[in-house]
Parts: structure tokens; C-alpha cells; sequence
């Protein structure tokens, strides 16, 4: 009995750093009422591990990332209160958000002209990838805050001037300018899949070289 409520309490606390709370409440509640609470809890475990390992094969193998490709450009934030540097690869595939960040490739790479290039990442995944990190601190980046952007021997360099969160299937933030900006979002709270943290950033500079 006490083995089983160990393992239900470390299920628990997996899932809910997955943002996968898929606490099956209502067995509980039937199997109390007719006192078999000892079986509703071995089954609700059985019920969390099943859903853990179903998140642990989504994983892609370490062949996978040990192949990773270059990535398509850089991306460098450096405050007195976070740095991130990572590639910035093809796609928001799992594959891609495994390597670093990914970019949606129906908007345009960083150019000087127009458009809104959006870039995500993980804030937090399970799992030792080196993307499912990426965007762990993004939540301190402030307004007025640089973003620099490296791409065919030219740094892009875009200051803050929104952050705000959205709900999941909100694409809006995808969304073309006709003035050249960026645009960075990751799952907030960290832990989590409830919202999205976006920044908003126009370019301010390029710099060649």
C-alpha cells in the first residue's frame, strides 16, 4: 500500500510538470463510495504511468540529435538577467524544437525589409535534449530589451516593446508586417502548456560582418 501511494505521488508530480494533469478524479470518487479506495488508487497510478511513458516516446531518439543539421541562423539574448544562444533550426517539428529553437517557415527569415519572423522553443520538456531547455529564462526578458538574430553574415538587432501571453491555438502572433520585426514565444508558466509568453520586437539595426 505504501509502495503504491509512492509511485501515485511521484506520477502525480511527473504530470503536472508535463502540464499533463490527467487526474481521473471521478474513479476515485466511485471506488470511495462503494470502499474500495485502495483499488482506485492502485488503478489511477497504473493510469499515470501509462500516460508518463506515452510522453517519454514522444522523445526522439538520441540518433536523431546527435544528427542534427546546422541550424539555419542564430539567435543570442544577453541581460544582467538571463542569456540564451542557440541555433534557430528549420520548423517547429519535435525533431527541430529537440535541437534548439525552431522557427514557423511560413514567415520569413530576418531580413532588413518587412515581415514578421516568429521563433519558438521549449521552456521546459522532458527529457535531456539540448533544445528542451531553450527558452527556460525567456519569462526575464524585459521590454527594451536586445534580441540579436545572426543569419548569412548579418546580426539583426530587435529591441522589446510587448510581451503579453496568449492561449494555445492563438495564431495571430503569426501574423505578417510590413515593417521587419520578431517575435519569440514559449509556454508559460514553465512546467506548463496552459498559455503562451510572447515578446514582440521590431528590428532596430543590422549590422554587416
Amino acid at each position: 500500500m505504501i509502495r503504491t501511494l509512492i509511485l501515485f505521488s511521484v506520477a502525480m508530480t511527473l504530470l503536472c510538470i508535463g502540464g499533463l494533469l490527467l487526474l481521473p478524479r471521478p474513479q476515485i470518487a466511485l471506488h470511495a463510495e462503494s470502499g474500495t479506495v485502495a483499488g482506485a488508487i492502485s488503478e489511477t497510478a497504473e493510469t499515470a504511468r501509462d500516460v508518463i511513458r506515452a510522453v517519454t516516446k514522444t522523445a526522439p531518439p538520441s540518433e536523431t540529435i546527435a544528427n542534427r543539421p546546422e541550424p539555419t541562423f542564430t539567435l543570442s539574448i544577453s541581460t544582467p538577467r538571463m542569456h540564451i544562444d542557440t541555433g534557430v533550426y528549420e520548423g517547429t517539428t519535435a525533431p527541430a524544437l529537440s535541437w534548439g529553437a525552431g522557427y514557423h517557415m511560413q514567415t520569413p527569415v530576418p531580413n532588413p525589409n518587412h515581415g514578421n519572423t516568429v521563433i519558438t522553443g521549449h521552456s521546459y520538456y522532458p527529457g535531456s535534449a539540448p533544445g528542451y531547455r531553450t527558452f527556460r529564462y525567456l519569462h526575464k526578458l524585459r521590454i527594451g530589451d536586445e534580441i540579436h538574430i545572426r543569419h548569412n553574415n548579418t546580426t539583426y538587432v530587435y529591441r522589446v516593446s510587448q510581451r503579453f501571453t496568449v492561449a494555445p491555438d492563438d495564431t495571430k502572433i503569426l501574423a505578417q508586417t510590413d515593417t521587419p520585426q520578431l517575435t519569440l514565444y514559449t509556454c508559460t508558466p514553465v512546467f506548463t502548456a496552459l498559455r503562451r509568453l510572447v515578446y514582440v520586437a521590431p528590428l532596430l539595426r543590422v549590422q554587416q560582418g
